[in-house]
């Protein structure tokens, strides 16, 4: 059976359902077609499990809703004021009780100098010991790099509103361990600087964390480009054993339960309560990313929230009260109460239905994408496949016959390709497909939906294709080499057969029979697709923008009047 599913179906008002990316005709049973669920990732730098859910927006509306309308320091407030009792946050966290602590009049000037640094020359003062309330001290060196006791920061505190704070002796008590609350928020909180409307993507995927840095608490080798949940990060810190090549400070961290339990509050908890469930959890939070909310812009904590479509950051009320709630709930694991709220405040605080709507050109390419799909007919389907919880792909059924899931990756100019037999394996190509490496020749300001089109036509003409992409050639050549043939054979049992033969390719056993050949990065002028009934067209060269949309315009075309014949 072809793909059937680009139908259209109508809703209870007489409406066609459409795409809340390009706009385009859907079946409703998601909110976007294909191409553009699987540009999400390259347009945002966010996993499908880091998007809105209905009941989490609903969740995260009921609480704003008493406060729309006031201002951001006074919605802050009321929603701080719903974070539960103090004993949930951390122990450092609470406010300190028992005598008032000594906070002198010189300490108070010290960061108040450090308030007028800032101000005038947009820095702190280098080398000055900054004492913090209750003991410890805060240095900054040349180079901006904070320690505070000597261990080192990773992250930039937001030292303007902190000198604010700590420069009125009344003030020095709310929090109980103030070195402990600022490593903690360091672990959280992101350096922005001004970004440009394309380049959110990038940072999101940059500076997002995993749910967890390893797929198994066995496993003691840092994971190479996985960043470190914030409190792991923040107990591994305070561990006496250093991270290296070999161990992790995630590793160490776990290692260590007894430093969690002190700390105690709601993330202490519910992490130890993973810890118990190791084997079960691991695999789960491992797949999950987290994007950062709290960041550090000109020397300020904000909030990451969206606005008009778009990122922005809103400055957070100078007050620790707020501060320590919003840290705390960053601590916490993916799916935890304290998480999801930071999680939806993002897609909720500016309204009920605010979405990230892509820049005008992503909307364009997103557009060129789904036109290509719809063009190929029953070769392409416009409904998402989900390849994992996290990623949705669209598909394309080659002319040797084998069908293709197409996926981002990290990289938002390039994509995954996983090849099965047939579409009945399009729903199992995680585990069952040959996933295909294939780098694309485009400028890396090629907005991605171009990209996608260059594989999607390439692999709808593989035969062809194949003498420009040479992974794509050997696998062709290894179901073209490979005996018992596919009609020989049950196709699950035939496609394990193509599996393994393909994963020894590389190891010599074909030597004799396949003669490598020079392939170009690029397709030649000359390289023509065999006239298809369906589309008749040549495959531009990548990077050629202009003859790529010509080319979609031509499709269409070519598709209505078919239609129109029929």
């Amino acid at each position: 059976m072809l793909f059937a599913s680009n139908k259209v179906r109508i809703n209870l008002l007489g409406m066609a359902e459409l795409c809340d990316c390009c706009g385009g005709t859907i079946s409703g049973q998601t909110s976007k077609c294909s191409g553009c669920a699987a540009l999400v990732r390259p347009f945002t730098g966010l996993l499908q499990s880091q998007l809105p859910t209905t009941d989490g927006r609903a969740r995260m509306n009921s609480i704003l809703a008493p406060h729309r309308g006031l201002s951001p320091e006074q919605r802050l407030a009321g929603l701080v004021d719903n974070a539960g009792s103090e004993t949930e946050l951390p122990k450092p966290f609470r406010t300190r009780r028992g005598p008032a602590v000594h906070w002198s009049e010189e300490s108070c000037k010290l960061w108040a100098e450090v308030a007028h640094s800032i101000r005038v020359y947009g820095r702190a003062i280098p080398h000055m010991p900054l004492p913090l309330p209750g003991g410890g001290l805060l240095m900054t060196d040349e180079d901006g790099k904070q320690h505070i006791d000597g261990t080192k920061l990773d992250r930039p505190l937001p030292l303007y509103d902190i000198a604010i704070w700590l420069s009125n002796p009344e003030r020095a008590g709310v929090v109980a361990d103030w070195s402990q609350f600022l490593l903690a928020m360091s672990c959280v909180v992101r350096r922005l600087r001004p970004l440009q409307e394309e380049e959110w993507a990038g940072w999101m995927n940059n500076e997002g964390w995993p749910g967890i840095d390893s797929p198994s608490a066995q496993i003691s080798e840092p994971i190479l480009g996985r960043l470190t949940h914030p409190f792991f990060k923040l107990i591994g810190k305070q561990c006496e054993q250093k991270p290296d090549e070999r161990t992790s400070i995630g590793y160490i961290a776990r290692d260590n339960p007894r430093l969690m339990e002190v700390f105690e509050g709601s993330p202490s908890e519910a992490w130890l309560e993973i810890l118990e469930h190791a084997e079960d959890e691991f695999g789960r939070l491992f797949r999950n990313m987290v994007a950062p909310r709290l960041v550090v812009l000109d020397h300020r904590l904000h909030l990451l929230v969206l606005r008009d479509g778009k990122p922005c950051p809103i400055p957070i009320t100078i007050d620790p009260k707020v501060w320590r709630v919003l840290v705390a709930w960053s601590l916490e694991p993916p799916g935890h109460p304290g998480a999801d709220t930071m999680q939806n405040l993002f897609w909720c605080w500016s309204g009920e239905r605010e979405n990230w709507m892509p820049s005008v050109r992503q909307v364009r390419s997103a557009r060129m994408l789904r036109e290509a799909i719809v063009g190929l007919g029953e070769n392409s389907s416009v409904e998402p496949i989900m390849y994992s919880e996290n990623t949705s792909a669209f598909p394309v059924r080659g002319k040797s016959g084998l069908y293709y899931l197409i996926f981002s990756s990290s990289e938002p100019s390039k994509f995954v390709v996983e090849a099965v037999p047939n579409e009945e394996f399009l729903s199992k190509a995680r585990t069952g497909g040959i996933q295909i490496c294939i780098d694309v020749a485009s400028g890396r300001d090629m907005p991605a939906g171009d990209i996608a089109v260059s594989y999607l036509l390439a692999l709808r003409n593989d035969t062809t294709s194949r003498t420009a992409i040479n992974t794509l050639d050997s696998l062709l050549y290894v179901i073209e080499n490979s005996e018992p043939g596919k009609d020989e054979l049950p196709i699950a049992e035939w496609w394990h057969n193509i599996t393994v033969n393909y994963a020894h390719f590389g190891e010599g056993d074909y030597d004799d029979e396949y003669e490598e050949e020079e392939f170009d990065e690029e397709f030649d002028e000359d390289f023509e697709i065999e006239p298809d009934p369906i589309e008749q067209f040549e495959l531009p060269e990548p990077g050629d923008n202009q003859a790529l949309v010509e080319m979609i315009e031509r499709i269409v075309s070519d598709v209505q009047r078919r239609q129109r014949e029929e």
